[in-house]
């Protein structure tokens, strides 16, 4: 249901660390997780997400330097 999806994503929003996007770092995070369900399998990682492996790959680069 959309409300605990709502809470969900404030407590994301609020347990970010300061002065960090919270966006950005919802993506880092959300990789992290994706990234530790599937150790070392891109393809499978990058289905999780819903993208390409080579979009996944470039996200995770850029989510590195946060």
């Amino acid at each position: 249901t959309w409300p605990a999806v709502a809470s969900a994503i404030e407590d994301l929003v609020r347990s970010r660390p300061p002065g960090r996007d919270a966006c950005a770092w919802a993506e880092a995070s959300l990789l992290a997780e994706i990234e530790a369900t599937a150790p070392g399998d891109v393809r499978l990682a990058a289905a999780l997400v819903g993208v390409t492996e080579a979009t996944l790959l470039r996200r995770r680069a850029q989510t590195r330097q946060f």
